[in-house]
């Protein structure tokens, strides 16, 4: 392998919250930890740009918008699910960035 355009692997523990572990190699250089995300409904909107900017905070506005527009109350924790993004050696173009944000929610009160 060629360091300058390979990464580097380590030996990490991964901890899940349920309290299984395993070992592995990755990139990371360090141990992980896995935890598990409650599930249920949740208002969902895909954002094409980079990462960090205005129009990403504009997408959240838009979600927290539509969230209260439709009654609902906003559970944590939200995520953010990167479809497309930079590589591990190529940083791409991040106009062209994928990600999902989503935002648990539930009925409001009536």
């Amino acid at each position: 392998m060629k360091p300058e355009i390979h990464p580097v692997y380590n030996d990490i523990k991964v901890t899940c919250s349920c309290g299984e572990s395993f070992e592995t190699r990755s990139t990371v250089g360090k141990d992980l930890s896995i935890r598990e995300l409650p599930g249920g409904r949740c208002i969902s909107l895909l954002f094409q740009g980079p990462y960090g900017e205005a129009a990403h905070q504009a997408a959240y506005e838009d979600v927290f918008a539509h969230i209260k527009q439709k009654g609902y109350r906003a559970l944590v924790p939200s995520r953010e699910i990167f479809h497309k993004g930079p590589g591990m050696i190529f940083r791409g173009n991040p106009k062209k960035y994928l990600t999902e944000i989503q935002v648990l929610v539930e009925q409001g009160e009536p």
